[in-house]
């Protein structure tokens, strides 16, 4: 499984730094074989590619650390947003400290000759004289590398190379043609920035026949278990393990999020692994979203509430922005890796989506599950969609809440879900419904809660029945109940129900007494089944039951 989403190194805790590369090993191979390539005084060039949170950053950690274990000289940098700005930024930081720190004639070794060119860079005041990179300056910073390189190899590490300014990026397109005779490694990590948003520089390096690309994936269900195991959670059990799996999508900074919520402590944390939505989560994604565009987080949290498969028309509505503008920052969401690619508009892992709604205050969320569900109201969509915003919406003492809410649980009744038929039944009991349709609801939740197994559902009928005018309705209450006590062992109590029942329907419904007096029967047949007379009676007279199961004769 591929999974997209949207963090690197900078927003990784340093628990989840120092843990082994997992599922990297041919990455790392690949690495290896392009460093013993640069030992050997010819060049390379790597790029790290892959949606954010999937490692980019931890991996070419890993490869610096390799570099260091076969003493190369390792200088790295990463790009920044808000720095992009900022001309030959990203070489700044790849060569000012190591410059700056080096002794007076190891300094004049290193810019001696045409490396003397890039000096002006290093001295105070003179890289503002510099507002774009010339021939001249490029030539002075390749002399530098090889300078550097003279005594032990080289690696150039840069970290989210497509939020790089485009001097610097130009700088290592430079470098990149002229890596074959030098003793230097350059390495670089993309995919951070929306594809459409790098600059076309990014597109030259890592197109260049000197590049040797490699990708990174989500992690296996094996692998999370075994991530989690090693950091967070050493004795977390396989449905634990699955459930974060599940919640974010194998993603390798989801996953680490999810279990340091679990290690918190929580007591209820392993159990409810889906409804867990970190902070951390939902800050590093709007602002993520924010970089694409100032709307960006008005969609993302309007999405986070219609939920996954959300049309782009309704998601447009509930963020307050125009349809081809929505569409537009859409598109950018999907390439940054925040939504992910569906006949819909998704968040990428499930993880995201509760933690971005989460991220919401619980009047705001309430209010925005009101509006979609009233937006979905006008289209007649099936109330089945809408009532997962109704059980999360304000109550407003609504009849077309209650009637929305009582016909959803009916559909999952037909379709075998009771247990979600009495979720909505309950919203709708909370509403407050109508006097007039309260014992309608509560009847509906009491069959529903018998359906379900559930044990309170024979004080639910029986509150019912006494609400209910009609005689025969509460005839069939008591068809119900006399069951559902059945069911739960209480012989003397169904059997009560069961009379109540006939005593209700008289003569008015011979179909409804007739299924009374079976059940009836048929539980003293199951209790005494002696007593079944051999001409084929389904059971015992009355009076013989009521004496039986100790009733009032």
């Amino acid at each position: 499984m591929d999974a997209h989403a949207i963090y690197d190194l900078h927003d990784l805790p340093s628990r989840q730094l120092q843990a082994p590369l997992i599922e990297r090993e041919g990455q790392l191979q690949v690495a290896e074989s392009l460093l013993a390539q640069a030992r050997a005084a010819n060049g390379s060039l790597l790029t790290i590619q892959g949606a954010g949170g999937l490692g980019k950053s931890a991996l070419l950690r890993a490869v610096c650390e390799m570099a260091v274990g076969e003493r190369a000289e390792v200088l790295s940098a990463t790009g920044r947003a808000p720095e992009r700005d900022f001309a030959l930024g990203v070489v700044l930081q790849l060569f000012e400290a190591r410059v700056s720190l080096a002794s007076e004639e190891e300094r004049a070794s290193l810019l001696s000759a045409a490396a003397s060119q890039a000096a002006p860079l290093f001295v105070p005041g003179g890289r503002e004289r510099i507002s774009d990179p010339s021939f001249t300056l490029l030539h002075g910073l390749y002399w530098l590398c090889s300078h550097l390189a003279r005594s032990r190899p080289l690696l150039l590490a840069v970290d989210n190379a497509d939020l790089a300014d485009e001097a610097s990026l130009r700088f290592l397109l430079f470098l990149a043609e002229r890596l074959e005779d030098l003793p230097v490694m350059l390495a670089v990590t993309l995919g951070r920035a929306p594809r459409l948003a790098a600059p076309p520089l990014l597109d030259l390096l890592v197109r260049h026949p000197a590049a040797i690309g490699v990708r990174v994936h989500a992690f296996s269900a094996a692998a999370t278990a075994r991530y989690l195991r090693e950091t967070w959670l050493p004795d977390a059990g396989p449905d634990v393990c699955r459930s974060a799996y599940d919640a974010a999508g194998g993603n390798p900074y989801l996953v680490d999020a999810l279990g340091a919520e679990i290690a918190q402590g929580d007591p209820d944390a392993e159990a409810s692994v889906s409804r867990l939505g970190p902070s951390s989560v939902a800050a590093v994604a709007l602002r993520r979203a924010e970089a694409v565009d100032p709307d960006g987080p008005a969609l993302m949290r309007a999405v986070a509430i219609l939920g996954p498969g959300a049309e782009l028309r309704h998601t447009a509505e509930l963020a307050g922005i125009a349809r081809e503008d929505a569409a537009r920052i859409a598109d950018g969401l999907i390439e940054t890796g925040l939504l992910a690619h569906s006949d819909g508009l998704s968040p990428a892992q499930p993880v995201i989506q509760v933690a971005v709604a989460s991220s919401m205050g619980p009047l705001e969320r309430a209010e925005a599950h009101l509006c979609a569900a009233e937006m979905l109201a006008q289209e007649h969509a099936p109330p089945e969609r809408i009532a997962p915003h109704l059980a999360e919406a304000p109550r407003r003492h609504s009849a077309w809440v209650v009637e929305t809410l009582r016909a959803a649980a009916a559909r999952a009744v037909e379709r075998g879900a009771p247990g979600e038929a009495v979720g909505w039944l309950r919203r709708a009991l909370a509403e407050p419904a109508p006097q007039e349709a309260h014992a309608r609801v509560m009847l509906d939740l009491g069959r529903a809660e018998a359906t379900a197994g559930e044990a309170q559902a024979v004080g639910r009928l029986r509150e019912a029945s006494e609400l209910i005018a009609d005689s025969r309705e509460r005839a069939q209450t008591a068809l119900d109940s006399g069951r559902t006590l059945f069911a739960f062992g209480r012989h003397a109590d169904a059997a009560a129900a069961f009379e109540r029942g006939l005593l209700e329907v008289g003569d008015s419904d011979d179909a409804l007494a007739g299924r009374l007096q079976a059940s009836l029967a048929t539980l003293g047949r199951l209790l005494d089944p002696a007593a079944a007379s051999v001409d084929g009676a389904v059971g015992p007279p009355a009076e013989a039951l009521r004496r039986r199961l100790g009733l009032p004769l």
